[in-house]
């Protein structure tokens, strides 16, 4: 049984590189994952790559936990004992009041979860990738509809179009996607620092 933990990143920033590689690490010492961090791939958004990557990749293994590379593994057996008892979807959002995060979640290889991937990926192409422009000076895409409320953007479309068809296992946004150091209420499995929690990040790897 091997899960793969999966990474993207082509912004090369020293702390989110960092980060990545503590990933790596902590994979090694787990038998059931194998880390990948996948190249650089400029064909699409870099919202979704996400997406296509584990479309791509999901075949080959019994699921795949995504990372988005200011995510960290946390608790491993935590993390682990979560991914063994999902059926197709696990999820979080991250914060009290949101529904779904994308920069944390897994999901099973089995009939559901490879149809549930594929028709999310097959929105980027078939309904919102009209949205988005490459932007050659940034090496980036661009869009100029709202960030992270658009559904051209992976997580608002996901919301809106797979969470209401899909029997998806959620857990409190702090199990996957806390982007605080859990030292008081040390609950998490996998910790996100999303936004302006990247400053946190240099003080993670310190204490961590």
């Amino acid at each position: 049984m091997v899960f793969a933990v999966i990474q993207y990143d082509n912004r090369h920033q020293y702390y989110l590189e960092q980060l990545m590689q503590k990933n790596k690490t902590i994979c090694t010492n787990i038998q059931e994952f194998q880390y990948i961090r996948h190249k650089d791939d400029n064909t699409i958004s870099q919202y979704w790559i996400k997406v296509k990557i584990t479309n791509q990749l999901l075949h080959q293994f019994e699921g795949i936990l995504w990372l988005d590379s200011d995510a960290i593994i946390h608790n491993p057996q935590k993390l682990l004992h979560l991914i063994k008892s999902t059926d197709i979807f696990l999820m979080s959002g991250d914060n009290p009041f949101s529904n779904f995060c994308a920069g944390v979640w897994f999901v099973r290889n089995n009939k559901q979860g490879q149809h549930l991937i594929r028709e999310w990926i097959q929105l980027y192409y078939q309904k919102y990738s009209h949205f988005w422009h490459f932007d050659y000076n940034t090496n980036q895409w661009k869009s100029n509809m709202p960030f992270a409320i658009h559904p051209c953007y992976e997580q608002p479309a996901f919301i809106k179009h797979i969470l209401p068809k899909y029997q998806i296992t959620s857990v409190p946004w702090n199990i996957l996607n806390n982007p605080n150091i859990p030292i008081l209420f040390n609950e998490s499995a996998t910790l996100h620092f999303y936004g302006n929690f990247k400053t946190i990040i240099p003080i993670y790897l310190a204490i961590f």
